[in-house]
């Protein structure tokens, strides 16, 4: 089968190949987490393949406005992370490490899988991948500061062990990928794009495997307090897109700039905090972050649709291409 249809295929069962994974690492979790140790590498591998479309004039172009970049700098890594902190203050009160995980559920960057559905609702594509770049640089420094300073009294962490692992597993892959798109055009893409993204989709679920492995214990275990962190998650990651389209239509932004900004601020890359977790922190605190990954893309088909709905009635078009979304 050639790699396009391979890659297709994968495409289409993405909506079952994440939540399966997540299932099967569950089930055989005393297996899966023995390979937890590959997991930053294969995350690198995710990164590298995304940021071969980032693109340096898109970037210079978005950065002539960028007030709406600074807006979803502040919303991700201050607003939605003050909002998780404060909740789980008050509804887990006591357990450090179940807020720990709740609050760098929400402090993350945002993912790569937010270009993709940009580009399917004809979003502001050169803004996404400002914010794309600009946030994942970013990451290594703003993500354990804010832990610091919001659990660093109660939870144990060495800060630059985290800075180094974001900046090893984000920062440089992009950088890479920038480069070698801007050196050699869109020859690298064009040459091994679609099997980079084969290996994307299936390190993805390699990865959401282990993680289910991690989390296994907690969740063959289901108890009250298990539905409530993953009830609290998904109320919060509707919050997210909400909020941020609330913002961007109170700046009365144009059309293009509003999905850009819902889908960036709505969505995270789950993953690399899932990675996090899993590496400097105890098996508690990947239970949030892994519990975002079953409902993430779900949340952006819904938004996705509603921002559809919201501008047709407004007699704005909005025009989707045929495209499935890999990845968290």
């Amino acid at each position: 089968m050639p790699y396009a249809q391979i890659n297709k295929f994968l495409e289409s069962k993405m909506a079952l190949l994440v939540p399966g994974s997540l299932v099967i690492g569950i089930v055989l979790s005393d297996f899966a987490m023995n390979y937890a140790y590959i997991v930053p590498w294969i995350f690198a591998l995710i990164t590298f393949a995304g940021s071969l479309n980032l693109n340096l004039k898109d970037f210079w172009k978005a950065m002539a406005r960028p007030i709406p970049v600074l807006v979803c700098i502040v919303f991700l890594h201050l607003l939605m992370p003050t909002i998780a902190y404060g909740l789980g203050s008050w509804i887990f009160q006591g357990d450090s490490y179940t807020i720990t995980g709740y609050i760098l559920a929400f402090l993350i960057p945002t993912g790569i899988a937010s270009f993709i559905w940009v580009s399917m609702y004809q979003g502001n594509i050169g803004l996404t991948l400002s914010i794309i770049l600009i946030d994942t640089l970013l990451a290594p420094i703003l993500i354990p500061m804010m832990l610091k300073l919001m659990v660093g009294a109660e939870v144990e962490m060495n800060v630059w062990d985290i800075m180094r692992g974001l900046f090893w597993m984000i920062v440089v892959p992009s950088i890479v990928g920038m480069i070698l798109k801007e050196w050699r055009g869109n020859e690298i893409k064009e040459r091994f794009g679609t099997r980079l993204s084969i290996l994307s989709k299936v390190g993805l679920a390699v990865v959401v495997f282990i993680n289910g492995s991690v989390v296994g214990p907690y969740l063959k275990n289901m108890n009250l307090k298990v539905i409530m962190i993953i009830g609290l998650c998904f109320l919060t990651a509707c919050l997210g897109f909400a909020l941020a389209w609330l913002i961007a239509r109170f700046l009365n932004w144009d059309k293009e700039t509003t999905i850009a900004v819902t889908y960036n601020c709505g969505m995270r890359n789950n993953s690399a905090g899932a990675v996090l977790a899993i590496a400097y922190f105890p098996p508690a605190v990947s239970l949030p972050v892994v519990t975002v990954i079953l409902f993430q893309q779900i949340l952006a088909a819904l938004f996705g649709k509603w921002l559809e709905l919201y501008y047709k009635k407004n007699e704005v078009p909005i025009r989707t291409v045929d495209r499935q979304v890999s990845g968290g």
